[in-house]
């Protein structure tokens, strides 16, 4: 799993707490240009700017064939969100929802949240 070889590396340049301190100060958009009282914001305005990183960078990169599919997934999640999705029927029952347009051969390509 590419997640797991990410964790390897990781641990093998820096220690659990110095790398638990960079994520806590970690900050991807700027909390002063959110409005608070309107109620249509957007639930994702702190991780926003990188999202759409990433997706732009994906489809940049790849440019898929003739076979697509649109699923929907379960990404795991035990913290409090406001649109946090409880599926009884899956394997992970608590977690975000996640519409994604990927390729036959399992590349995601786009996602909507």
């Amino acid at each position: 799993m590419p997640g797991h070889y990410v964790l390897a590396c990781l641990c093998q340049v820096m220690v659990r707490d110095r790398f638990l301190l960079m994520l806590r100060f970690l900050l991807v958009n700027d909390n002063h240009l959110l409005d608070v009282s309107d109620t249509d914001r957007d639930c994702l305005h702190k991780i926003r700017p990188f999202l759409d990183l990433l997706k732009d960078n994906s489809a940049s990169v790849y440019s898929p064939g003739r076979d697509l599919c649109i699923d929907e997934s379960l990404v795991l999640f035990k913290g409090c969100l406001a649109f946090k999705h409880f599926i009884r029927t899956k394997r992970v029952q608590f977690g975000i929802r996640l519409f994604e347009l990927c390729t036959s051969n399992g590349i995601t390509l786009d996602f909507l949240v």
